[in-house]
């Protein structure tokens, strides 16, 4: 379904396409459906977003699924999410419970990431079985992929990030050893004319099972 709406003379006209779904291709032919889309757009350009109800991957190697989808391609570019219900990477990371009102936005090459809190499991090889053996497998040659660069001078990310996070509270999956952080910030930016990040690092609090530190700077 779609309609263009005229909303008066000498203004521009707004444009709005519904789908009840899509069907959306990845790069490794993987299909996903993904319901309840909207597309929305203004003539002079100042409206130009996408909505959409969730979007579900599931693989061997990963599960993401993702509800309350918000994207604004009209600067400052911005992707919002009602919550991240679930994540895992093999070998990597489990999410225990959804993740609420993530925001990620692009401003003056830079990159902004907001999230309220996280709370997950930090996952060994073991825990995936003999199926994600290859993908840990991966995992560790581009280990060493990135070891050898970092042997050569060092890797830059491409463009300044800054990371907000309420709350992380993580355990590791061998021990059940925990860590909490609370008013977690970290800022990465490449280094001008040499292949290096400079990090800067801000923490209200941290508390672990051998360890408690407060104003992190």
């Amino acid at each position: 379904e779609a309609t263009g709406i005229a909303i008066g003379e000498g203004k521009p006209s707004d444009f709005s396409f519904t789908f009840s779904s899509m069907v959306l291709i990845l790069h490794d032919d993987t299909k996903v459906k993904v319901p309840n889309v909207s597309i929305n757009y203004r003539a002079d350009g100042t409206v130009m977003d996408f909505r959409a109800g969730s979007f579900r991957m599931d693989n061997d190697d990963a599960t993401v699924s993702l509800r309350g989808i918000y994207v604004s391609m009209v600067l400052p570019m911005t992707l919002r999410l009602e919550s991240i219900d679930e994540l895992f990477v093999a070998g990597k990371i489990r999410v225990a419970k959804p993740i609420p009102n993530v925001q990620i936005i692009e401003k003056d090459s830079s990159v902004m990431i907001d999230l309220e809190s996280v709370e997950a499991t930090v996952l060994s090889a073991e825990d995936d079985g003999d199926s994600k053996k290859e993908a840990v497998g991966s995992a560790e040659s581009v280990e060493d992929q990135d070891a050898s660069e970092e042997s050569q001078g060092g890797v830059s990310v491409p463009f300044p990030v800054k990371l907000s996070l309420g709350k992380l509270q993580l355990k590791t999956s061998t021990d059940d050893s925990r860590i909490q952080l609370d008013g977690f910030s970290v800022y990465a930016a490449p280094t001008v004319d040499r292949p290096e990040t400079q990090v800067a690092v801000q923490l209200e609090k941290l508390e672990s099972d051998f360890l408690q530190l407060s104003g992190v700077n």
